[in-house]
């Protein structure tokens, strides 16, 4: 992430020395799927992942330099959630179901490249969850003694108040003019740490209590595993543009113009 955050910067400054600065601002809405991806849950043969939801709505501030290349900055409210549908030994057929969900706020700083009315987009995403909540009737029997343990009140503790993403994007033109402009685009989304917090890893001293984000199963894995968040998202963005600032090509004095978007 350091690597990616160094090179779009070195990239900001280089272009701002011949290149048109402007600036456009927008709204963004977005829905998808999150997936809570485990290594040694997605090999157990006793649980089933299932892809769910993940439905966002923010705001973006787009620098931008010349015709091909800007900076966005985004920050996203998101609901996701996680359902899970397991056997808690290979000996019992029954099937159990159980449903994570919490909120993100996530913060984007992507490097966008557009030409002919189509964008790419990489960089780094922060996120900071909150809220989170577990539905599951075999963990639920032992919630109170779990939480009195911890001295806790809800989920959010056995998950990470943070973590990290790349995000790699793309997209293009729809509809819109000079001013205004409607595009469609597609992210990919992988969380780069574990999703898990220290106490996640290790909840409690009941055995029948594993890590999360499947503490329910009566054998431990061999070896712990990192919980990382995945996301594919396909979004729309209003988009508006705002004044740039230009250098007029006899007094080399730099000035400030009206522009639409790419």
């Amino acid at each position: 992430m350091k690597t990616i955050f160094t090179t779009a910067t070195l990239f900001f400054f280089l272009t701002t020395v011949s290149a048109q600065l402007w600036v456009d601002v927008g709204a963004r809405a977005s829905y998808g799927i999150a997936w809570m991806y485990n290594d040694n849950i997605f090999n157990d043969s006793n649980y089933d992942y299932h892809f769910e939801g993940a439905i966002g709505f923010g705001g973006r501030l787009g620098l931008n330099f010349g015709s091909y290349h800007g900076i966005n900055m985004e920050v996203s409210s998101q609901k996701m959630k996680q359902r899970l549908e397991y056997r808690i030994s290979s000996t019992n057929n029954q099937n159990e179901v159980s449903n994570i969900e919490w909120q993100n706020l996530d913060l984007y700083f992507l490097y966008r490249m557009s030409s002919h009315q189509v964008f790419v987009e990489i960089g780094p995403m922060y996120s900071i969850s909150s809220k989170f909540s577990h539905e599951d009737t075999q963990l639920q029997s032992l919630e109170s003694a779990l939480f009195a343990e911890n001295n806790i009140s809800d989920y959010s503790p056995f998950y990470r108040e943070n973590y990290a993403s790349a995000v790699l994007g793309f997209g293009g033109f729809l509809v819109g003019n000079d001013a205004f402009t409607v595009n469609l685009g597609f992210r990919l989304h992988y969380g780069l740490q574990d999703m898990v917090s220290d106490l996640g890893a290790s909840p409690s001293t009941n055995p029948t209590i594993k890590a999360f984000p499947a503490p329910i199963r009566d054998e431990s894995y061999p070896q712990y595993a990192k919980t990382n968040p995945l996301m594919a998202q396909v979004s729309l963005e209003f988009n508006f543009g705002v004044g740039g600032l230009a250098k007029t090509s006899c007094s080399k004095r730099q000035h400030w113009f009206w522009s639409g978007n790419r």
